[in-house]
């Protein structure tokens, strides 16, 4: 699949498969960024597909992790994604279980479409910090309502969320948090109005579902990478 991206005095076509693995991905680098404890040196990956290999892509080009594991939806599945990865990127990627992906990594990526949670609030170690990315449905949560109680939650957009994210929404109609758990999204971040961390055992959490901003932003340096190589 391709779309039209309208850029300034220019049109480009680009693959919006790609386009989506690479923003989304992206975005949960900067909240990373803004969240996570520096020292983080474990990060874990929830899925073996298209969001779950950008993930790993990106998330290990800009922090220096010392391991990956990843957990799919079965043993065989985990194992053969992880020697792919790892061949393909010359990276330590090991397959691990649900709890033992959760309470090991220190950065966390869920990037699944399980309809129900793949991760419970009680396998988290203090210090992690998690992206939700699998899920854009208000019926659909990879995690359970333990992880939201138990941490510091930012979203990329206030209205995206609070519309479209089942993480949230359902644990807000269950009554596990409120709207007010959610204290950040993710301009208040970058723009340091808002801090994305408070200590070092502090759990982070960013829900992300995804926004028009992120896809033009991305279109845009790609657009003009391309510029640059073709006049090089």
């Amino acid at each position: 699949m391709s779309c039209w991206i309208p850029l300034p005095g220019s049109c480009a076509l680009m693959a919006a498969n790609y386009l989506t693995d690479v923003r989304t991905a992206a975005t949960s680098a900067v909240a990373t960024r803004h969240m996570a404890r520096r020292d983080a040196k474990v990060l874990g990956i929830f899925g073996t597909g298209r969001q779950a290999r950008s993930h790993i892509e990106v998330m290990t080009a800009v922090r220096q992790f010392e391991r990956v594991l990843v957990c799919g939806s079965g043993a065989k599945r985990s194992q053969a994604f992880a020697t792919a990865m790892a061949k393909e990127l010359g990276l330590k990627i090991e397959p691990a279980d649900p709890c033992t992906c959760a309470s090991q990594a220190e950065v966390i990526c869920t990037c699944t479409n399980s309809p129900t949670p793949i991760l419970e609030g009680k396998w988290l170690r203090p210090g992690t910090h998690l992206n939700l990315v699998g899920s854009f449905h208000p019926t659909r949560h990879e995690v359970d309502g333990e992880t939201l109680r138990r941490a510091r939650v930012a979203v990329d957009t206030y209205e995206g969320a609070f519309a479209e994210a089942g993480d949230l929404m359902i644990p807000i109609h269950e009554g596990v948090i409120s709207r007010e758990h959610v204290i950040a999204d993710l301009h208040e971040l970058a723009r340091g109005k808002k801090p994305g961390r408070k200590s070092v055992d502090e759990i982070t959490l960013f829900k992300s579902v995804g926004c028009g901003l992120e896809d033009l932003v991305t279109a845009t340096l790609a657009f003009g990478k391309a510029e640059q190589r073709a006049s090089a």
